[in-house]
């Protein structure tokens, strides 16, 4: 807690009605604390219009400094040209809290920009502020050990008894906070509430990490990032994150992504009763995922290997990379429920018959035949199999007499097979194994004796 002394913004000619610009009066009083060399600069409830940056840090101020309003009572209208964020932060040691930033679309700036590119950043904290501006709410460059508690960027609910009308378009609405430059290290996010809504900007994100190297000890708790309907909108589009650590957060709607991520540890994230994605592109390795929730799982890249799913419910699909259908390199605690989640439970599936038949496992898992004649056929191995999946496979007489001679694929591994007899069925049972032997088998675990139709 930085203790010292308070200079209120009203004492240097702030003017809380938003009728004229305040930016001079905010800055003279951020100035004015350099002669304590520590202290708040305290904005009371009132709408604040800004024609040009707040500067926080850097040249402007070198001491340990908060900068704190009263909550959504005290809001800073960005008023300034293109490319002015409303607060822009560099240095170490500062605090910026309990206030509601607004902006129109006519000079589309973000909320806070933090830039450590010049200045090292370590050591700040943003707490309890909501970002209603067109850009992108928080957007972070080369930043050190920073904390971010309870940031809204477009809420769902707020208190606007203050709001000056805005005039914000949709399409320049963007991320909630974004990470560019360099790295991103050590920063702690917690409860963030990032709105997704249809119509937003292509490929919104709640929280995005785009930095050209990797970012070590990011941490995500909790937090709300909920898509609109149609909207191709990501949660989280996290990219060169190592040893991340996700809790809690709820993604209804929306896509967790990762990218080039290692050794994190994502928890506990839900979707409710709406349809999200987990999805996993371009090296992603070495994550663990528990007890996360969602419709669709997606690993759309063959780089993405030794993740582990445990826990983990994908409600509606999971879809894989094809080399993972061939080579299976990430685990699921819980085959069953894998292989449940992946096609869709036991189904029962009729293959047409012709005289050379393949059953896809992306159809059913009980394959029935139908032989209406005595021409001789080929059952080929499964196509779209995975590793420890069981199919079972029907064939019916019904030719009138003896059927022809039935060919089975190489990579059946079975005891001898008998026709059935006119008017019965035999069944076959085999699971998908990929370590017996060498190569892909399919290998036999139950075959049946002549059963009536």
């Amino acid at each position: 807690m930085i203790t010292g002394a308070v200079v209120n913004v009203l004492d240097y000619g702030a003017d809380p009605t938003g009728a004229t610009d305040s930016a001079t009066a905010i800055q003279a009083a951020i100035t004015a604390l350099g002669t304590y060399e520590r202290g708040t600069v305290f904005i009371p409830k009132g709408a604040y219009k800004v024609a040009s940056s707040i500067l926080i840090g850097g040249t402007a101020s070198a001491y340990p400094i908060v900068i704190e309003g009263v909550g959504q009572g005290t809001q800073i209208i960005n008023a300034a040209p293109a490319s002015n964020p409303t607060f822009s932060c560099k240095g170490s040691h500062w605090f910026l809290k309990n206030m509601l930033l607004t902006g129109n679309s006519t000079n589309p700036n973000n909320g806070i920009e933090i830039d450590g590119t010049t200045f090292l950043t370590i050591r700040w904290n943003i707490e309890n502020i909501v970002c209603q501006m067109a850009g992108i709410g928080l957007q972070m460059t080369n930043t050190n050990s920073g904390v971010i508690r309870d940031f809204k960027s477009w809420p769902d609910s707020y208190d606007n008894s203050l709001t000056i009308a805005q005039t914000v378009a949709a399409a320049d609405i963007s991320h909630g906070i974004s990470a560019i430059g360099t790295y991103a290290h050590d920063i702690s996010i917690y409860d963030a509430d990032c709105a997704l809504r249809d119509g937003w900007g292509a490929g919104v994100s709640g929280i995005k990490f785009n930095t050209s190297g990797n970012s070590t000890g990011v941490r995500i708790i909790g937090g709300l990032f909920q898509g609109g309907a149609s909207n191709a909108a990501f949660g989280l589009n996290m990219s060169r994150c190592i040893d991340l650590v996700v809790t809690g957060v709820y993604h209804e709607t929306s896509t967790l992504q990762f990218s080039n991520c290692t050794n994190g540890v994502i928890t506990g994230t839900n979707t409710g009763l709406v349809g999200g994605t987990i999805q996993l592109i371009s090296n992603t390795q070495y994550m663990t995922f528990i007890g996360c929730n969602c419709a669709a799982l997606l690993i759309s890249d063959a780089t993405c290997i030794y993740n582990k799913f445990i826990g983990c419910s994908f409600a509606t699909s999971i879809t894989l990379d094809a080399s993972e259908l061939d080579l299976p390199t990430n685990s699921f605690d819980n085959q069953a429920q894998y292989v449940i989640s992946k096609y869709g439970g036991i189904r029962y599936k009729t293959i047409t018959y012709v005289t050379s038949m393949t059953p896809n496992c992306r159809d059913g898992d009980i394959f029935v035949i139908t032989a209406t004649n005595n021409t001789a056929f080929t059952v080929n191995e499964p196509s779209n199999g995975l590793n420890g999946l069981v199919v079972k496979i029907t064939v019916r007489n019904s030719s009138g007499g003896a059927l022809g001679v039935i060919t089975w694929g190489g990579q059946y591994k079975m005891s001898a097979w008998t026709n059935p007899a006119n008017g019965f069925s035999r069944t076959v049972e085999f699971y998908h194994d990929r370590t017996y032997g060498s190569g892909v088998n399919w290998i036999q675990s139950s075959q049946t004796a002549d059963i009536p139709n």
